[in-house]
């Protein structure tokens, strides 16, 4: 029975990805459990994916699973029969608990004091400087196990089909509030995976790293040169009440430091290599995991994630458009965002959080057409109004009613990815058909729903007509 359900949710990972990142999110902590003022004793990972499945075949197995176990588990795996062990086990979604203090709920939705760039974000924690949670109870630390996904499906051995994956990144947007002369420390991932901490004169400093030492100095330029800092180098000077994005990745050889999205130290493959001895024991986040160093601020989307296959690590910021609403991030507003939110709605994902409300949903879809692009639902050739003009551009694209992959220049003004009469209707509902530009919509009177819906049927059967 047990490998029964593995199975079933290792078919439907499979069927249901057909694009992987490089990165695989294995805990994201967002914070949005709690309530604005409310005290945080427990925090929430919402990341529950027990297998994460990739077509790379690193190891000739064809492709491979990616697994989070305890940084203290046997290595690679405990003996045994492999869908067993992986059961046995594979971490799904341990929270961070309160060792000392509690945090706050605090308040960081849009427009609001804090007002968080974090997608969708509507809740951080708050740490006094006492506060600290650790995943001692629930996990134990993170390391990554690579398995074979045809060993695992026929119950074979565990030995000659797992393999250890020696890449951590953790990542949070991050508030410091107050330099109070002493050091902090923000999260802290074991002794050699990295911490995150603001030196005693105000400075960010990335420590825990192992043979590769201290990082806290510029050195992107030059990623041969050895890791302490030298006289003249640039440092990371810490920006107190402003929301900092910072990245720390911890490689099999070396590691590398992220501030806002860009790589700003380190070299993940230096000559020597840097090797580490020992996995993230612990995941700490407000403080060292010996209690010191505690946190003044606020942290917000904290992810603890692994590499799955070779390539660009996915940092947060970069997420952000440049222009509010540009989620297929080309500089402008088009209809490829709105696909990008239907997409998102589809596949249950909190990308496009247009209004700010927390989740990504159809109320979204009508904000950026009502609020951003300032026109109405049907406006498919975006000349800031709706009309027959729309109406002959999506028929003319000959995807009514056939079942086809339609996005919204094709009349998909629904959001479900197809052109049918629900887009008419949902088009027609809205109101805005032949009003003109909205600017001028105060002074004019909505058709009844009777005619809307007759004038959607008479444009059907005229469009029809002439196909």
């Amino acid at each position: 029975m047990k490998r029964c359900t593995f199975l079933l949710v290792l078919f439907s990972l499979i069927c249901s990805v057909s694009e992987l990142s490089a990165t695989v999110t294995t805990r994201h902590y967002d914070f949005e459990e709690g309530a604005a003022g409310g005290a945080a004793t427990e925090l929430i990972d919402i990341t529950d994916a027990l297998l994460h499945e990739n077509a790379d075949d690193f190891f000739g197995w064809g492709s491979h699973i990616w697994i989070e176990v305890s940084g203290i588990e046997a290595r690679p795996l405990p003996a045994g029969n492999l869908d067993d062990v992986v059961e046995d086990v594979a971490l799904v979604a341990p929270s961070l608990s309160a060792i000392e203090g509690q945090g706050l709920y605090v308040d960081v939705s849009d427009g609001s004091a804090f007002d968080s760039p974090a997608i969708g974000s509507q809740l951080a924690i708050q740490f006094d400087g006492d506060a600290r949670f650790d995943d001692f109870d629930a996990g134990g630390g993170s390391r990554g196990v690579y398995v074979n996904p045809r060993a695992f499906e026929n119950g074979d051995d565990v030995e000659g089909n797992v393999s250890e994956s020696y890449n951590l990144l953790t990542q949070a947007w991050v508030y410091p509030q107050e330099n109070n002369g002493e050091k902090q420390t923000v999260w802290q991932s074991g002794r050699e995976q990295g911490s995150v901490n603001i030196t005693e004169d105000g400075f960010w400093q990335f420590e825990d790293l192992g043979s590769v030492g201290d990082l806290n100095c510029s050195q992107a330029e030059e990623p041969e040169k050895p890791y302490s800092c030298e006289e003249g180098e640039e440092e990371f000077p810490v920006a107190f009440n402003e929301w900092t994005h910072l990245g720390i990745y911890r490689g099999g050889n070396g590691a590398e430091i992220y501030l806002n999205g860009e790589r700003v130290a380190g070299n993940i493959n230096p000559s020597p290599p840097n090797h580490f001895g020992s996995f993230a024991g612990h995941i700490t986040l407000g403080g060292r995991d010996d209690g010191t160093n505690g946190f003044i601020g606020l942290i917000d989307d904290f992810k603890v994630q692994g590499e799955v296959s070779i390539g660009v690590h996915d940092m947060d910021f970069n997420l952000i458009p440049s222009v509010p609403g540009d989620y297929n991030e080309n500089g402008a507003l088009d209809a490829g965002d709105l696909d990008f939110m239907s997409q998102a709605i589809i596949g249950g994902e909190n990308t496009a959080d247009a209004n700010g409300d927390g989740v990504t949903d159809a109320a979204d879809r009508l904000f950026w057409v009502d609020q951003l692009q300032g026109s109405y639902v049907g406006d498919s050739n975006f000349d800031g109004e709706f009309s027959s003009t729309d109406l002959v551009q999506v028929f003319t694209e000959g995807k009514y009613e056939t079942g086809e992959d339609a996005g919204y220049a094709q009349g998909d003004w629904d959001g479900n990815l197809k052109f049918d009469s629900g887009d008419i209707v949902a088009a027609f509902t809205a109101g805005g058909y032949e009003l003109g530009p909205r600017a001028a919509t105060a002074v004019v009177p909505e058709p009844a729903t009777t005619t809307l819906l007759m004038l959607a049927g008479l444009s059907l059967l005229g469009l029809r007509r002439r196909r």
